[in-house]
Order: structure tokens, then C-alpha cells, then sequence
């Protein structure tokens, strides 16, 4: 089976042999490399590829992934799988001054954009005011009994504080997390980007610069 996810997730690491399998060509070397092997290991099906290390930190990360059984070395205190589908951040520019309707709406056009320019799907219910905005992005064809959705809610919090939650699909959420994150990585009108399970912000406890 050669589905090239992997080597989508970590190009700079994975490559794939004659018969399509693939595998690490190198280890990380920096943190950005841990994390695209992490999303690598993540993205890989049918137990492709996994991870024989012992470092606390990675095995921690997979573990919150549900990735605990693509680990050779598994923690006593083995943490349960996290889904942290919400994100905390501040946008625009400190020195500029701009309305909360408008700030709203570029966000959300941005995340939408974002989804519309990686997948086939369309973006449907684009509703956006000052205090709370939200857009349903559906996928699919029409082979399926019914198509696929997830919605994006975004939350005017103070000043220049948002707070934008992935709701109503959990198996797909982690996916568009990382979307998200990757089109904020590409933009520094976002800053302050913290990412949260439902349960971690809702107990206040600190997030964590990305969601995997």
C-alpha cells in the first residue's frame, strides 16, 4: 500500500521503497523535525511506521495522539489520547486599530480559505458578527450516504483575544487542528497561539503551542 501520507507530513525525512513502503530515510535533528515526524508517524496507516526511541517528551505526545501502540517503549504513566480541537490566540496588528466585526471576519475568511485551498469541500453557513462567528466546512461525494462536517466556531474574547473551537466531528477534528495551525504558522497577524482540549480549557490549565 503506498498512500504518500506520511511523506506529505515530513518530506524532508520520509521517503518510500520500490514497493511503495515507507519509512525514515534520517532522524530529526531540530524541534520543527520532531514535530513534522510526530505528524508523519500520525498520518502513516496499517502500523507503517513506528517510533523505537525512549524520549519522555515524544512518547508523551503520540500517547495523546493514540499513537501509544506505534511505540516500541511504552511510559508507565502513559498519558490517555488528547484532542485539543480549541485555539486561543491574538490577531492583527498591535498598532493598528481595527473593530471586532472586521477582525472576525478576516479570521474566518482565512480559515476558510485555508480549508478550501488543501480539500475538495466547500464551505457552507459563513456567518460572522463581533462577538461570535462560525462556518460549516462539508466533504464528500455523492457515493456516501451522507456527506462529511465539521464546524468552526470562533469567540471574540477581550482586546485582541480570540478563541476558535473545532466542533462536531471528533474523528476529523485533529486533522483540521493541524490545518489550522499550519495557516497560522503562515500568517503573523496571529500571535500568543495556544491550543487546548475541551476539558484543559475549561479546568484552566496551560495549552500548548501546537495541537499534537
Amino acid at each position: 500500500m503506498s498512500c504518500g501520507a506520511p511523506e506529505l507530513q515530513a518530506p524532508t525525512m520520509m521517503s518510500h521503497d520500490g514497493k511503495g513502503h515507507c519509512f525514515f530515510a534520517r532522524q530529526p535533528s531540530t524541534q520543527e523535525e520532531t514535530d513534522e515526524a510526530i505528524l508523519g508517524l500520525w498520518a502513516s496507516c496499517c502500523g507503517a511506521v513506528r517510533y523505537r526511541g525512549q524520549n519522555r517528551e515524544v512518547l508523551v505526545r503520540l500517547a495523546e495522539q493514540g499513537l501509544g501502540d506505534a511505540c516500541d517503549y511504552r511510559l508507565e504513566d502513559e498519558p490517555k489520547p488528547v484532542r485539543r480541537s480549541c485555539v486561543s490566540f491574538e490577531f492583527g496588528d498591535p498598532e493598528a486599530r481595527s473593530s471586532s466585526s472586521a477582525a472576525s471576519n478576516e479570521i474566518m475568511e482565512y480559515f476558510a480559505r485555508a480549508q478550501t485551498q488543501r480539500m475538495s469541500g466547500r464551505v457552507l453557513e459563513f456567518r460572522c458578527s463581533a462577538i461570535a462567528s462560525s462556518f460549516r466546512y462539508e466533504w464528500g461525494d455523492n457515493s456516501q450516504p451522507s456527506r462529511y462536517a465539521v464546524t468552526f466556531s470562533l469567540e471574540f474574547q477581550n482586546g485582541r483575544d480570540w478563541l476558535l473551537r473545532i466542533l462536531r466531528n471528533e474523528v476529523a477534528s485533529t486533522a483540521f487542528a493541524i490545518s489550522i495551525y499550519r495557516a497560522m504558522e503562515h500568517d503573523v497577524r496571529f500571535r500568543q497561539v495556544q491550543w487546548f482540549s475541551e476539558e484543559e480549557r475549561q479546568r484552566g490549565r496551560a495549552g500548548r503551542p501546537c495541537p499534537y
